[in-house]
């Protein structure tokens, strides 16, 4: 699938997406934000570039924290929605399938939270990555779990116990996600990022797969026993890499 297909489902997606990603019951937020800020430490002066920025959740957060942001995605209808407000923040509207923009240089970091396994091909990105950090920058970025994400829960009619039934892992794939509308999602093994990111000179150094949580904030005591037995099964990734 092109990439000009793929930013045409975002697009028509913006508003669904906008009304749930980086809101207080984001689940994938307050998973990611603890991982992110042992990663980054106090962003306050630090140049940060938040790659497939969306709506601009996290780059407004990151900018109230003190940090110099540059937002990037290739959804014109997201960036929009970004935009709103008058913010210290340099938005850009780039394919990130061909790259970072022209000029994008000197970043202390760089943040890509659920947007490569959305992303047709990254190698592209990944290059320009490295030569927009500063040697010893990091990248931190997020995936869905490429070892449980659309592995469907199963309950054994037998025994009462729930596992997830992986049927395949290691071909990559494209599965269409009928989440925010319908996007597609670019299955890769975890042995492939770590691969891809080693061949354009990052080396893997944090990795975290938080328990997975509601989508509504509530004490963990209050929790069913489905959720209880949900959150062992991790469904996101996070990892850190850092600019050789």
């Amino acid at each position: 699938m092109s990439s000009n297909e793929d930013i045409r489902l975002w697009d028509a997606a913006a508003a669904r997406y906008a009304d749930i990603a980086g809101q207080p019951d984001d689940s994938f937020a307050r998973r990611f934000l603890p991982f992110l800020s042992d990663q980054l430490g106090d962003p306050s002066g630090q140049v940060l570039l938040d790659i497939g920025c969306g709506h601009g959740w996290l780059a407004k957060s990151l900018h109230a924290q003190g940090a110099h942001v540059v937002g990037i995605d290739g959804s014109q209808v997201l960036m929009d929605l970004a935009a709103v407000g008058d913010l210290d923040i340099r938005w850009v509207v780039h394919d990130l399938t061909n790259g970072l923009p022209a000029g994008i240089s000197n970043a202390d970091a760089a943040v890509a939270h659920m947007v490569l396994m959305d992303l047709p091909t990254i190698d592209a990105l990944l290059a320009d990555l490295h030569a927009a950090l500063r040697p010893g920058g990091k990248f931190v970025f997020t995936l869905l779990h490429p070892a449980f994400f659309m592995q469907p829960p199963t309950e054994d009619s037998q025994t009462g116990h729930r596992y997830r039934k992986v049927t395949g892992y290691l071909n990559q794939e494209r599965w269409w996600i009928d989440s925010y509308g319908g996007h597609w999602h670019y299955h890769r093994p975890m042995a492939w990022y770590v691969d891809v990111l080693g061949r354009h000179g990052f080396h893997v150094c944090g990795m975290a797969e938080p328990p997975s949580l509601p989508h509504h904030r509530r004490l963990s005591t209050e929790w069913t026993d489905y959720e209880r037995w949900f959150a062992q099964i991790p469904t996101m990734l996070a990892i850190s890499a850092v600019r050789a």
